[in-house]
């Protein structure tokens, strides 16, 4: 039996917040009285978190100071079966699930066929095929962590995804492409800034320096502008490898701002703004089609220097919102680069446009609704 109203949103990382914020307005929106499951542990800060949201339960978890390593494998493992319990006391009539980790997947599997209510999948990355590497991921422990994932999703209601390339991936394991759903950053629009003199070429990069970016193609992309006009690049975030990228980047005679981790988004959006391209590039092996520092260039109206396919690449030769990049591309395409800077400015407002109709609240909320009649049709629900 489930509780009629009832939802019970669950997540297995802070970094998936503002996605879960977005979600519960949505439901919210249903008529579902709202309840979020999410960990103590922050992801992000490596340590216990203590600030509270009203309608959201915070779920002890084991506690790993590395991303990639089986202690968080074993981590989200316990968490996975200790929230799906949970979740089968609230008796929810939608049980709406963000994966990774894989581990809920086989758990909250469970949970709806103990309570038979709606089970909503959201994918957010494919683990293990979005780490950074090439060879091994067929292979045990990536296999079973793999399984977890692509034998449970298939009893969901619904199956939607933070990117076409996922939809994808996932069309085969369920017999129908399942909905695209961009994440959405509520970002105002901003008061237009002048960009800094055309002498320099300022690049931003924003996000944690983790070890998905591909440092060696940056370095290589921007030693080739420098060479032509000096460029400087402003990072805003933290990450294990930010000390390698910034050395990289000054052994090539490229001038470094270390801005830190910037909160405020009027302090961020002023230093974005001062920039003529945001960097969006990853290693190859690195499954991803869209990025949340592309989503917050194009919030500021800034043109991108990308290499990830799928989403992302169709959406700069499409738009025209920045250069799409690969590792033999020749002077000319780099002095087109250069160009394109002068005309930053001129381009600011299509971008904007761009992100206003894909990754905006409201354009969230579009997708949703389609998704959301799809399990209307699917289920004959009244909501």
């Amino acid at each position: 039996m489930v509780r009629k109203n009832k939802a019970v949103i669950i997540t297995s990382s802070s970094t998936y917040e503002s996605r879960v914020n977005a979600i519960e307005e949505f439901l919210f929106s249903k008529g579902y009285n709202i309840l979020v499951l999410e960990p103590e542990f922050d992801h992000h800060l490596k340590k216990k978190r203590y600030y509270k949201k009203k309608n959201h339960r915070y779920i002890p978890m084991l506690a790993y100071q590395k991303n990639l390593s089986l202690k968080r494998v074993y981590s989200l493992y316990e968490y996975a079966k200790r929230v799906s319990q949970i979740a089968i006391d609230e008796e929810p009539e939608v049980l709406y699930v963000l994966l990774p980790a894989n581990s809920l997947a086989k758990f909250t599997s469970e949970v709806k066929k103990k309570c038979e209510g709606i089970l909503i999948y959201d994918i957010i990355d494919m683990w293990p095929e979005s780490l950074p590497f090439r060879v091994g991921k067929t292979f045990w422990p990536f296999s079973v962590w793999r399984k977890m994932r692509d034998n449970n999703i298939k009893k969901a209601d619904l199956v939607v995804t933070e990117c076409a390339v996922f939809s994808g991936m996932l069309k085969k394991k369920l017999g129908y492409t399942p909905q695209t759903v961009y994440w959405p950053k509520d970002i105002k629009k901003p008061n237009w800034m002048e960009v800094p003199g055309l002498d320099l070429i300022h690049i931003c990069y924003l996000g944690t320096v983790n070890h998905i970016i591909d440092i060696e193609t940056i370095v290589s992309i921007m030693g080739r502008i420098n060479r032509k006009k000096k460029v400087v690049c402003h990072i805003i975030g933290k990450g294990e490898n930010k000390t390698q990228f910034i050395n990289t980047l000054m052994q090539a005679g490229i001038e470094v701002v270390d801005e830190g981790i910037v909160y405020d988004e009027d302090a961020k959006g002023s230093i974005i703004q001062q920039c003529h391209y945001g960097l969006n590039i990853m290693k190859s092996e690195v499954c991803v089609g869209l990025t949340m520092k592309s989503v917050e260039y194009f919030a500021y109206g800034l043109p991108i220097l990308n290499n990830i396919s799928g989403d992302t690449w169709r959406l700069v030769e499409e738009e025209k919102i920045g250069f799409n990049c690969y590792p033999s591309m020749n002077e000319e395409q780099i002095n087109n680069m250069i160009r394109l800077a002068e005309d930053t400015v001129k381009m600011r407002a299509h971008i904007r446009h761009v992100y206003e109709e894909k990754f905006s609240m409201s354009a969230f909320y579009t997708q949703m609704e389609k998704a959301w009649g799809q399990l209307k049709i699917e289920r004959g629900i009244e909501k």
